[in-house]
Formats: C-alpha cells, sequence, structure tokens
C-alpha cells in the first residue's frame, strides 16, 4: 500500500538554479527513463520544470529531517531520493498503463 500523497503539484514560479541542479538532472533523468512519453508530453506543455522543483525541495526537506532523526550522513540523498523516486511513481500511476499500453502498440 502506497502513503498518501497529494494531487500532482506544480510551481511555475520555481527556481532555475535549483532545476538545474545535479538533483534536477537525476530527477529530469529519471522521469524522462521511466516515462518517456510522460516526459515528452510534460516537455511540450512547459509544465516538466514546474512539476520536478516542488520534487527537488521535497528531496531536500526530507534528507533534512533524515538529519535531524539521527540517520547518517552517507546515504541521506539517496534515501530521499528513493522517496522521492516513489512519490514520482504514485503520482504518476494514473498515467503508468498508458504509457505501457502505448509502448505494446508502438
Amino acid at each position: 500500500m502506497h502513503k498518501e500523497f497529494p494531487e500532482i503539484e506544480f510551481n511555475y514560479d520555481y527556481s532555475v538554479g535549483v532545476v538545474q541542479s545535479l538533483k534536477g538532472k537525476i530527477l529530469l533523468g529519471h522521469v524522462e527513463e521511466i516515462y518517456p512519453k510522460v516526459y515528452k508530453k510534460m516537455y511540450l506543455e512547459g509544465v516538466l520544470m514546474p512539476y520536478i522543483e516542488p520534487k527537488i525541495i521535497k528531496q531536500l526537506d526530507l534528507e533534512c529531517k533524515y538529519r535531524m532523526q539521527g540517520y547518517p550522513i552517507t546515504g541521506l540523498a539517496e534515501i530521499a531520493r528513493n522517496d522521492v523516486y516513489m512519490w514520482i511513481q504514485d503520482e504518476l500511476s494514473e498515467f503508468e498503463e498508458n504509457e505501457v499500453n502505448k509502448n505494446n502498440f508502438n
């Protein structure tokens, strides 16, 4: 059972620096690799960067919370990133079946 997360979040006042950071590039690469058609559609509609930015902030927030809970510094980014990947998976799950179906018929 997945945790409940809010509807897909966008930030149209995103910081270009945040999105172009290493964390941003990694998350963009993840969406492109796992959801190529969703990635392309979001890119063409200009919502990819506003979609990714809240995920970067969520990852930074999780890293901070985990550190304050006593997690070791090494591996914090990976744990937080995996949690954000699960969040992305939960958010894009309605598109997941469409992705599979489109890939099977192309």
